[in-house]
């Protein structure tokens, strides 16, 4: 969901239908999930939670939200969640303070990933390989992945994948 907050994905998980800023329209994660997944799902690949920096949340809310999410994804039959870290942008490279909710909302995800309950979501932790300050092109608003960086953000996630999936 474009623009959405990770308490809005929660929120709307049982939704029949939901619209982004975008007015797109889509069934909330459960809904999506229990139409979509006929058995279940090898891996769900999640980077959430930039939104939240942007209206100030902390780094225990969405931490805690995603946790709520990854236990929606876990319990309608996903097999193992790769949580992506929330990416550094030019936001955050000019707002310190907000850098720093994202660097301990990635902590929080990495010691959820390696907790007890972690391994029972199955869940793997890993920094988003994209990067502002390492040159990777951005949109002009310097917040969103130019359209050339999905693909080399699926390029770079590849090994990980590969060993989850053991390919």
């Amino acid at each position: 969901m474009s623009g959405w907050t990770t308490s809005q994905l929660l929120d709307s998980a049982g939704d029949e239908s939901t619209r982004d800023f975008t007015s797109h329209s889509f069934p909330g994660l459960r809904r999506k999930l229990e139409k979509d997944n006929s058995g279940s799902t090898a891996l769900a690949i999640v980077m959430a939670g930039t939104n939240d920096l942007g209206h100030g949340r902390t780094p225990e809310d969405i931490a805690d939200n995603l946790k709520g999410i990854y236990s929606i994804m876990s319990g309608a039959g996903v097999e193992q969640i790769l949580a992506v870290g929330i990416p550094d942008s030019a936001f955050m490279i000019h707002s310190p303070e907000a850098n720093g909710r994202r660097l301990r909302t990635n902590e929080a995800l990495k010691a959820l990933s390696e907790s007890d309950e972690g391994r029972r979501l199955r869940l793997r932790y890993v920094d988003c390989p994209i990067s502002k300050a390492r040159g990777d092109p951005f949109e002009s608003d310097g917040l969103h992945f130019a359209g050339p960086t999905y693909g080399l953000l699926a390029e770079r996630l590849l090994p990980e994948v590969e060993d989850i999936l053991k390919v």
